[in-house]
């Protein structure tokens, strides 16, 4: 209990209670009209005090000569906020002094109305609401007046207009920004904050009205500022920074080049003007990651270390690892984790992401290989901006240009989305194409592909990269590349296709049923799309006959019976295969379904795994699209190689001949076997064995046929 001089007693009495949050200066305005006095401007003129005003530490200094318990003085103590130097301090914690309102007096007219007195947290203009009852907190009665300062009297105005008026039952709303400030001021139970509880509500309470300002511009936001900032800054370090993210993609045209005040603005001003150093550095630095997050891939989460681990210079992993400089800062842009200071860019959690990219960098030879393009390309490329180089990887040590993976991914990925828009009859292949143009390189060639200065007409299948394109040229070539676009083929495609001999397809050419379009030299090319009506209306005697198990004069003499004639005749000593129409044949003999296709189902599963084989170990091989009852000739494009292919349906065999016959072998295969991928890797291995020695016959040849005609030349 304080010392006390009944004649220096300020009250005579002061038995009032003072309640659990209550103000001391709305405790001692109470006891002031409880001793007769109508207004604190006379308890102050009779008491020596200031006429105009009353400030809180005079309140204080008078009450402490009331004979009270040191507990309640503590409490009253606790509940006045005592200016020190530009700060009040207030129930333990400091706060501005724009933070709160003394004068005049602001309330909530709910909690008036439950009990009138004057409490704590009516004073912090951060809370517009009451927390308890919603209600807007006001400093005007109903009739727009204010409560002058020296009034004792928190129930009525100075007219006996009433302060309060019931409202919703108060309940506090958990979880807000008014239930951490409640709790931080020790009247509700404290709402953890990671990153607020490491400061003083004069930090606190303008972070979140900034925070939250920021946060509502262009938005419909109808929450107050604060309640707007506390929700972004409630949680860890890095939740501030995610919840600082939307805000930097709200900016248009937003990129590496953006600088932090362009994406927060008056927020990131403001706090090099009113948080303190410690605040300002807690908030930029969450700042910079957001903005560094949204460089990085999509789905990029902000981890704790981002935002806590020790910033380093590029000057120190250059000491540390040996990567220049200038290096480290353009792999950090990259890779999206460069932060935005110049000084120090990086953190320590940034450093293995770097070293990781270096390491998986690859030289120029590589880089070509991985577009199919020649190495002296690459530079055109560079110079483009299609790709980037990085250089100066090894401090005192040249190692030529690294690429990055990704980039080059990307450039084919441009190459794969190019439409095909040239003629695939005027085009060249890629390579082709540069060399015949003087003074055009590879790489040239490839800048104008990319920026769709030259048409593409087609790709070569089963190459990729740039070799794999083919080039629309304007002009008419001597060799057309057909096979690179599939709505076009070969004479050997269309021989495979329709399963005819090369004799009988030059016999429909010249009947006029099978028009190349175009005739050059070594080469025809034809529609897909008129091969396959073909297809679908004529085809061979030896698949009828195979269909319907009988020879071809039974077939021969069922026709001339039924008189259809067939539109090719094979003649004596003469390759060409008899050809009949599809429909008068079934229509003939009263067939519902096509004797000259296999159907099988254990042929056509054989047939198709054949093809997969061939198309993995010699795609240069032709096959038709389905099994024709009377078998197949199967022919490389070369020309060369060969193998007969037939069915025997009553023994369940397929049997296959490596070209010549003579030198065999012979492979077998039982339709009703598991799997034929043991019989197919040992036919093809042979086959593969075969051309081999076809081509270096040819070639001996070709050195032999020259060397003699240089001999005659010679003589």
């Amino acid at each position: 209990m304080s010392d006390f001089d009944l004649r220096r007693l300020p009250f005579m009495r002061w038995d009032l209670p003072f309640e659990r949050d209550e103000s001391l200066l709305g405790w001692f305005a109470r006891t002031v009209g409880q001793n007769g006095d109508e207004s604190i401007a006379d308890f102050n003129a009779a008491n020596d005090l200031s006429l105009f005003s009353l400030s809180p530490e005079q309140a204080l200094r008078k009450t402490k000569r009331l004979p009270l318990s040191d507990e309640a003085l503590r409490r009253m103590e606790w509940a006045t906020p005592i200016r020190k130097g530009g700060l009040f301090v207030l129930c333990g914690e400091r706060v501005r002094l724009s933070d709160v309102a003394i004068t005049p007096p602001r309330w909530c007219p709910a909690c008036i109305s439950e009990k009138p007195y004057r409490r704590v947290w009516f004073d912090f203009l951060s809370l517009k609401c009451c927390p308890y009852h919603g209600d807007e907190i006001v400093d005007q009665d109903t009739k727009g007046n204010k409560l002058p300062w020296y009034a004792t009297d928190f129930s009525q105005n100075a007219d006996g207009t009433p302060l309060g008026r019931p409202g919703a039952e108060g309940q506090l709303k958990a979880g807000t920004f008014a239930h951490y400030l409640l709790g931080r001021l020790g009247f509700e139970e404290r709402l953890p904050a990671p990153v607020l509880d490491r400061f003083d509500l004069c930090d606190v309470l303008p972070v979140c009205e900034v925070l939250g300002k920021e946060a509502k511009i262009g938005t419909e936001i109808k929450l107050e500022d604060a309640e707007v900032g506390f929700s972004m800054i409630r949680g860890t370090h890095a939740e501030l920074a995610e919840a600082l993210r939307p805000l930097v993609r709200r900016i248009p045209g937003f990129d590496a080049s953006t600088t932090i005040k362009e994406c927060f603005g008056r927020a990131y001003a403001t706090a090099g003007q009113t948080f303190s150093a410690e605040m300002r550095t807690v908030v930029v630095r969450a700042m910079e990651e957001a903005v560094s997050a949204e460089l990085r891939p999509t789905g990029s989460i902000i981890a704790e270390r981002d935002v806590n681990s020790r910033r380093v210079t590029t000057q120190e992993v250059e000491d540390r690892y040996g990567i220049d400089a200038s290096s480290v800062a353009q792999i950090a842009r990259t890779i999206g984790v460069h932060r935005f200071k110049k000084r120090k860019p990086l953190i320590e959690a940034d450093i293995p992401p770097i070293l990781d990219f270096v390491a998986k960098l690859v030289d120029r030879q590589v880089a070509a290989d991985r577009l199919n393009i020649s190495e002296h390309g690459m530079d055109a490329l560079i110079r483009a901006g299609f790709v980037r180089r990085f250089v100066k990887l090894r401090v005192g040590e040249y190692l030529g240009p690294r690429f990055h993976v990704p980039d080059l991914d990307d450039v084919l990925r441009q190459l794969d989305a190019l439409p095909a828009t040239g003629n695939v009859l005027t085009s060249k292949p890629f390579h082709a194409y540069a060399l015949a143009k003087t003074g055009l390189q590879h790489g040239d060639l490839a800048v104008k592909v990319l920026k769709g200065e030259v048409k593409v007409a087609g790709r070569k299948p089963d190459v990729h990269g740039f070799r794999a394109l083919v080039i629309d040229t304007g002009k008419t070539n001597k060799r057309p590349r057909v096979t690179a676009d599939p709505t076009w083929l070969s004479l050997a495609n269309v021989q495979a296709l329709l399963n005819f001999r090369k004799e009988t397809v030059w016999e429909m050419m010249k009947m006029g049923i099978l028009v190349p379009q175009g005739n050059y030299v070594r080469l025809h090319a034809f529609r897909r799309e008129d091969v396959d009506a073909i297809q679908r209306t004529y085809t061979r005697s030896t698949d009828i006959c195979g269909g319907l198990g009988i020879t071809k004069y039974r077939l021969r003499d069922l026709m001339a019976e039924k008189g259809v004639t067939p539109l090719v005749r094979s003649h004596a000593r003469s390759f060409v295969d008899t050809i009949y129409n599809r429909a008068e044949v079934m229509e003939a003999l009263d067939l519902t379904e096509d004797p000259a296709v296999a159907s099988d189902p254990r042929l056509i599963e054989f047939w198709e795994q054949l093809k997969a084989v061939a198309k993995a170990r010699l795609p240069a091989l032709l096959f038709s699209d389905r099994p024709m009852a009377g078998g197949q000739t199967v022919g490389m494009t070369t020309r060369l190689s060969v193998m007969p292919i037939s069915y025997d349906l009553k023994t369940r065999t397929v049997t296959a001949v490596v070209a010549p016959a003579r030198d065999g072998p012979v492979f077998i295969f039982d339709l009703d076997a598991a799997e034929w991928t043991e019989g197919l890797d040992e036919l093809f291995s042979k086959l593969l064995e075969r051309e081999g020695e076809f081509l270096k016959r040819r070639s001996d040849y070709n050195k032999g046929k020259r060397r003699s005609d240089r001999l005659k030349l010679a003589l």
